[in-house]
C-alpha cells in the first residue's frame, strides 16, 4: 500500500510528538518502507514537499481529493501545520524538521538494537502471556534502554498500537528500579514486582476486544487462533474473563485466574465453546507471541 505521506507530514508528525514529550524512538522519522503483518507500506514521497506534489498534479490536469479535516483547528496535525508557518522565520522549515527526524531515527535505530540485546538477556515469556524480568538488570541498563523496553514491552503485553506516554514509563521505570515492591498498572498492564523479579500481565478490565472467530485470527494483538474444522456463523472470540476461568477450575492449567481471563475464548452467545490456553481446547489451538510493535524483537514463549 502505498500513501502519499510528504515532508510536510513527516515535520508535523515530528512536532505533534514532540509536543506529547516524545524520546527518541517517537521523534524519529516514519520509514519510506515499514512492513506490518500481512502488508507493506510504502511512502515514497517523504522527500517531497507537499506543494511540490500538488504542483506536480496541477501541470497535468490531475485532480484529487482534499480531506476536509486538513483544514479543522481542533485537530492537532493542522496545528502543527499552522505551526510550522510561524516557525520557519526561525529556520525550522518542514525540510529541517524532518531532516531532525531522520537525524532521530538514525539514533533510534542504534537504541533498537541495543533494546534487542537487553530483552534477549532478561526477558522471559510464559506461554499465558505473562512477561518475566529482572529489575535489578534492567537497573544496569543505561536510562534510554530501560525506557524504550519498557514502553514497547507493555504496548506488547497490553495488546496496544502505540506505546505510553514517556513521562509515565519513566515514572514507572523508577519504581522498579528504585527496589520498592508493589503493584501498579499502566497502558492495559498490571505490573508487579517480587524481590527482584517483575511481572507484566495483560489487565483483564482492558481485555474486551471481541470479534468473529476466523482461522488464523488475531485476537487483541497477542494471540493466533486456529481450528481444525469448519467454523460456523456467529461463533465469536473474546477473553475467557475471570468468570470463565473459574468455570474451567477443574481442568485448567497451573495458572491464576487473573492470568488466564485474558486469555482467548470461543463462544456462541454466552456459551463457552472453547478456550485453547485454558485447557478447553474443542478443536482449536492458540497461539501467544511477543512482538513489540514495529516487529525488532518477537519473543515466543519458553
Amino acid at each position: 500500500m502505498a500513501t502519499g505521506h510528504t515532508a510536510d507530514d513527516q515535520a508535523e508528525t515530528f512536532l505533534m510528538r514532540l509536543a506529547r514529550g516524545s524520546g527518541v524512538a517517537g521523534l524519529g522519522a516514519m520509514s519510506e518502507i515499514a512492513p506490518q503483518a500481512d502488508l507493506v507500506w510504502l511512502r515514497p514521497l517523504l522527500h517531497e514537499r507537499r506543494s511540490a506534489l500538488r504542483d506536480f498534479l496541477r501541470a497535468r490536469g490531475w485532480d484529487w481529493i482534499e480531506d476536509p479535516s486538513n483544514d479543522d483547528p481542533a485537530f492537532d496535525r493542522v496545528k502543527a501545520r499552522q505551526m510550522l508557518e510561524t516557525l520557519a522565520p526561525l529556520g525550522l522549515s518542514a525540510e529541517r524538521l524532518a531532516q531532525t527526524a531522520r537525524h532521530m531515527r538514525a539514533a533510534r535505530e542504534v537504541l533498537d538494537a541495543t533494546e534487542r540485546a537487553l530483552a534477549h538477556d532478561i526477558l522471559e515469556i510464559t506461554r499465558f502471556g505473562e512477561a518475566r524480568f529482572d529489575a535489578e538488570a534492567l537497573a544496569r541498563a543505561p536510562e534510554a534502554i530501560a525506557s524504550q523496553f519498557l514502553a514497547d514491552l507493555l504496548a506488547a503485553v497490553g495488546g496496544a498500537a502505540y506505546p505510553p506516554r514517556l513521562d509515565a514509563v519513566e515514572r514507572l521505570a523508577a519504581r522498579l528500579t528504585s527496589g520498592a515492591e508493589g503493584g501498579t498498572s499502566l497502558h492495559g498492564c498490571i505490573i508487579r514486582r517480587r524481590g527482584a523479579l517483575v511481572i507484566l500481565r495483560r489487565e483483564p478490565a482492558r481485555c474486551t476486544e471481541v470479534i468473529p472467530a476466523a482461522n488464523g485470527a488475531l485476537w487483541d494483538r497477542r494471540w493466533r487462533l486456529r481450528s481444525l474444522s469448519d467454523i460456523a456463523p456467529g461463533l465469536t472470540i473474546g477473553p475467557l474473563g475471570l468468570q470463565g476461568a473459574a468455570s474451567l477450575e477443574q481442568r485448567r492449567p497451573p495458572a491464576p485466574a487473573e492470568v488466564l481471563a485474558t486469555t482467548p475464548a470461543l463462544r456462541y452467545g454466552a456459551e463457552l465453546i472453547a478456550a485453547p490456553a485454558a485447557g478447553l481446547a474443542n478443536g482449536w489451538s492458540a497461539e501467544f507471541e511477543l512482538a513489540d510493535r514495529r516487529r525488532r524483537w518477537v519473543f515466543s514463549p519458553r
